[in-house]
């Protein structure tokens, strides 16, 4: 038996079917022993419609699935902080609640002999819109994403997220001070290969990337502050 485990991450705001989907294929995968939940403040009849869903799933797979509710919206990139600290395990799979993954993302991860700790291993194709499977096997540095940030589909890579990650190193990578919006998961990139920690594509790691206009980019791209992007791009292409 693999005595790795692993840690689902599911950020989610007023959706149920949606959430209740983006886990389903691995609900019964004991490697994944824990799916926590954070829940950004949603209508509370919504929630109440999750939280007796997932009453109902634990009867059946031995309390697996935790959900919390924030008592305030804090919006997506301050709740993958909170998805993430509330992990029991070490190891994550930060994954947006309008997204879904399957056993074969779990297989690629287990394929790997050893995780380091410092490497963010993401996706190569969102399917069925964001493909980046001109990348896999790449192994970004600082020392080297200067190289890649301007070829195609790279900066969206970068932003995409629903990646797997060590949860010490995405605590760290987290800056309370600021709020990206919707450039949180390219800042969060920045700050790792800042502080030496690299970001490695997977080759055949896919997961489903649902493009729809209830999306949080959708809803929130025109309130990320004037110019972000742009400035942490700059940044990404400076360092060595």
């Amino acid at each position: 038996m693999e005595e790795r485990k692993i840690s689902l991450c599911l950020t989610n705001f007023n959706r149920c079917e949606m959430l209740i989907e983006s886990f389903s294929k691995v609900l019964d995968d004991p490697r994944i022993d824990d799916i926590f939940i954070s829940d950004d403040a949603s209508e509370l009849p919504i929630f109440s419609q999750v939280k007796a869903i997932v009453d109902v799933l634990n009867q059946t797979h031995g309390n697996k699935i935790r959900l919390q509710r924030n008592l305030t919206n804090v919006d997506c990139y301050r709740n993958k902080y909170h998805s993430v600290l509330g992990a029991k395990n070490q190891w994550c799979i930060l994954l947006d609640s309008d997204n879904q993954i399957d056993k074969d993302y779990l297989d690629r991860l287990y394929e790997i002999p050893e995780w380091d700790n410092d490497t963010i291993y993401t996706p190569s194709w969102a399917m069925p819109n964001f493909d980046f499977r001109a990348y896999e096997g790449l192994l970004i540095t600082k020392e080297n994403v200067s190289e890649y940030i301007d070829k195609p589909m790279f900066e969206t890579m970068c932003n995409a997220a629903n990646f797997f990650v060590n949860k010490e190193t995405y605590l760290k990578a987290f800056n309370p001070e600021i709020d990206p919006v919707t450039s949180d998961s390219l800042y969060i990139s920045y700050r790792v290969l800042e502080g030496g920690g690299k970001i490695k594509v997977m080759p055949n790691l896919f997961y489903s990337h649902r493009v729809w206009e209830g999306s949080h980019y959708r809803q929130n791209v025109s309130r990320t502050p004037a110019g972000f992007h742009e400035t942490i791009l700059q940044k990404i292409k400076q360092l060595k």
